[in-house]
C-alpha cells in the first residue's frame, strides 16, 4: 500500500464510519498536524540569477521547494519560503551581463553570445531595448553599474510574472546587494578572520574549510580585494540564523552539489550547527514533445525556458509532473502526455478522481464499501508529517496518485459511497494544496 499505510479493513463498519466522519468534520484541516510546532523554517528555492530567464530547471526547483514549504505548515512549523536575488554588483556573472547590455546599447556587438555561452544576443538586445529609457534618466548606457541594476531589475520584473503565472508566491524577496551594501558580507568575513578558521594565501583570503571535513579550502576574497559568492552566500545564511529560523531548507539544482560541503563548512566556522542545514538537490529536467527532446538555447540544465514550457502544458501539471519523482532523480516533462485525457496522465487521474468524488458525494445509497479508500484516508496525517521531516515531498504525490487509482475502480464497479467520496475528495484536495498544485478548471488539475 502507498505510503507504508496500514489496513483498517479488518476494523468494524463503526470504526471505519467514525473515521470518515472525522474527516469531513476536520475538512481543510484534515492531515494537518503538530510534529513540527515551535518550528521556524526558512525554505529558499529558485533564486536564479537576473540575467536571464528562468529554465525548466529553475521550475522543477520551484515546485519543490514550494511543496516542501506546505508540508512544513501542514506539519506544524512556522514554514517561510524565500527568493534569494543574486544581484551583487561584484558579480562576474552580472557583470558580464551589463557588459553584454552596454554593448548592445552603443551597438559595438555581434558577437552572437554572452562571454559564457549563456544567452543569445537577441535576450539581450531585449533586455537592453528595455532598460534604456532607465538609464537615459540616470547615468547613461556607459556607466556599468547603472546597466547592471538596471537590467537585474527589469530581468528580475520578469522572473517575477512568470513565478505567477507558474503559481508560486514568495514570502521574501531577499537582495544580495543589500547584503554587500550594508557591510554585512565584510562583517561575516571579520567573523571568519576571527574564528581562526580564514587564512591568506597568495594575496587571497581563504575559508580553511578542509577543517570542517571538505575536500579543499575555499576563497572568501580574491587577491584584488573582492569577495566570492561564497563569502556573500555565508553571510546570507548566517543571516538566516540571525532572523530566528531554526530549520534552513535550500533547493539547489544538482550541479551546486559541489556548494554544500563548503556551506556547512562555513558555518560551521561561524559557530553554527551545520546540520541545520538542510539541502535538496535535484536532477535535471528534458522537455519532450512528439517523443523528442525540444533544445533550448538558455545555458545550464533544462535549457527551455519555464515560460515556453507554459505554453505547452498548463501550470499545475507542470509542477504535479515535476513533484512524481524523487528530488534527484532526472525527468521528462512529456508535453504530450499532459494532454492525454486517459490514465497514462497523471493529471488526468487526479482530475478524474475528484469530478467521480464530486458525483458519488451527491449521490443517494451509491456504494456498499469503501474500506480500499479509507486504508488510505487513514495514514494522510502521518504520511505529512513523514515527508515535511524526510524532505521527500514525492511521497503525497504517490499517496495522491494511489488513491486516485482506488478511487476510479470503485466508481467504476459502483462501490464508491458518497460517504467515502466526501472524505476523499477532502484528503486529495488538501494534498493537492500542500503540494501548491491547483484545481481551478478542467484543463488544470
Amino acid at each position: 500500500m502507498a505510503g507504508g499505510e496500514t489496513d483498517i479493513s479488518y476494523r468494524s463498519d463503526t470504526v471505519v464510519s467514525d473515521l470518515l466522519s472525522e474527516i469531513i468534520t476536520q475538512g481543510v484541516s484534515y492531515g494537518r498536524g503538530d510534529g513540527m510546532r515551535g518550528r521556524r523554517v526558512l525554505v529558499e528555492f529558485v533564486s536564479a540569477n537576473p540575467n536571464g530567464p528562468l529554465t525548466i530547471g529553475h521550475g522543477r526547483g520551484g515546485a519543490l521547494g514550494d511543496a516542501l514549504a506546505g508540508a512544513a505548515r501542514f506539519a506544524g512549523a512556522d514554514a517561510r519560503s524565500e527568493f534569494y536575488v543574486n544581484d551583487a554588483t561584484n558579480s562576474r556573472q552580472m557583470t558580464r551581463f551589463a557588459q553584454a547590455v552596454n554593448a548592445r546599447l552603443s551597438a559595438k556587438s555581434d558577437s552572437g553570445y554572452l562571454d559564457d555561452g549563456g544567452y543569445p544576443e537577441e535576450y539581450v538586445a531585449r533586455v537592453a531595448e528595455a532598460v534604456a529609457s532607465r538609464l537615459a534618466q540616470s547615468a547613461g548606457a556607459q556607466d556599468l553599474r547603472a546597466t547592471l541594476m538596471a537590467s537585474a531589475a527589469f530581468v528580475r520584473e520578469e522572473q517575477e510574472a512568470v513565478l505567477r503565472q507558474f503559481g508560486l508566491h514568495f514570502d521574501n524577496w531577499f537582495s544580495e546587494a543589500d547584503l554587500h551594501g550594508k557591510g554585512v558580507v565584510a562583517h561575516t568575513v571579520r567573523r571568519l578572520r576571527d574564528s581562526g578558521f580564514a587564512f591568506e594565501q597568495g594575496g587571497a583570503l581563504w575559508l580553511r574549510s578542509t577543517a570542517f571535513g571538505d575536500e579543499d579550502d575555499r576563497t572568501l576574497v580574491r587577491a584584488d580585494g573582492t569577495p566570492t559568492y561564497l563569502a556573500g552566500d555565508l553571510a546570507y545564511h548566517a543571516d538566516k540564523f540571525t532572523r530566528g529560523y531554526d530549520i534552513l531548507i535550500d533547493v539547489w539544482s544538482a550541479d551546486h552539489a559541489g556548494y554544500v560541503g563548503r556551506t556547512r563548512a562555513g558555518l560551521a566556522a561561524l559557530g553554527y550547527d551545520p546540520t541545520r542545514l538542510k539541502v535538496v538537490l535535484h536532477g535535471s529536467v528534458r522537455f519532450i514533445r512528439d517523443g523528442a527532446e525540444v533544445r533550448g538555447d538558455l545555458s545550464g540544465a533544462g535549457g527551455v525556458s519555464l515560460e515556453d514550457a507554459l505554453e505547452d502544458i498548463p501550470a499545475s501539471t507542470v509542477r504535479l509532473m515535476f513533484l512524481r519523482a524523487p528530488a534527484e532523480a532526472p525527468i521528462d516533462l512529456d508535453a504530450n502526455l499532459a494532454r492525454r485525457a486517459d490514465r497514462s496522465n497523471p493529471a488526468w487521474r487526479i482530475q478524474e478522481a475528484l469530478r467521480l468524488c464530486a458525483k458519488a458525494k451527491i449521490a443517494e445509497g451509491t456504494g456498499a464499501s469503501s474500506d480500499t479508500i479509507t486504508d488510505s484516508l487513514a495514514v494522510f496525517p502521518e504520511l505529512v508529517r513523514r515527508a515535511a521531516e524526510s524532505l521527500w515531498p514525492h511521497h503525497i504525490t504517490d499517496w495522491a496518485l494511489d488513491l486516485s487509482d482506488r478511487i476510479l475502480i470503485l466508481a467504476a464497479t459502483g462501490g464508491l459511497s458518497s460517504k467515502s467520496a466526501h472524505a476523499a475528495q477532502i484528503a486529495l484536495t488538501n494534498a493537492l494544496d500542500l503540494l501548491g498544485v491547483s484545481r481551478e478548471n478542467d484543463t488544470d488539475v
